[in-house]
């Protein structure tokens, strides 16, 4: 009987904390090193190093978007790199008539010069993470609503391109 006990016991040391399998791990974790630390003392305090094969910048091959995806992303994704270059193209006829960026960040970056190379980099990089994030129906969806608020911004700046002289 006791021996039993103590074969179970020994077996629920040894089963792993499923908490955190699944999509939502912490990064670099590791079932291999989920039983409890034995060390003492200062080793206690040292992270455990994380192999380069834990960790994971795409999604896994299962959750990568299918061509689908990436081509119902494409058309929303390229608008969007169009309309960031109409807007700096408004953006810049408008400050040579006079105008003011109400932007606390767009006023500072073309302050600094940087507004061309800081709309090509969130541009690119949103570009990126949408054609490369999980396969889920809503980025496409979200893609598409930003992309018409970004055409109402175009919008008023053409409208205020025609009203100034």
């Amino acid at each position: 009987m006791a021996l039993e006990v103590e074969r179970r016991r020994a077996e629920e040391r040894r089963t792993v904390d499923r908490r955190w399998s699944g999509a939502s791990r912490p990064l670099g974790f590791d079932d291999r090193r989920a039983l409890p630390d034995r060390r003492a003392g200062a080793e206690r305090r040292h992270f455990i190093p994380v192999e380069r094969r834990h960790l994971r910048l795409l999604p896994p091959p299962e959750l990568r978007p299918t061509r689908a995806d990436v081509l119902d992303r494409l058309i929303p994704v390229v608008l969007l790199v169009a309309l960031s270059v109409a807007d700096l193209i408004t953006t810049r006829a408008l400050q040579a008539r006079g105008g003011v960026e109400l932007n606390p960040v767009g006023r500072w970056l073309i302050g600094h010069g940087a507004l061309a190379e800081a709309k090509l980099i969130v541009a690119t990089g949103m570009a990126g993470l949408a054609l490369l994030a999980r396969s889920r129906r809503w980025i496409a969806h979200a893609l598409w609503f930003v992309a018409g608020i970004y055409a109402a911004v175009i919008g008023i700046h053409i409208a205020q391109l025609l009203t100034v002289h």
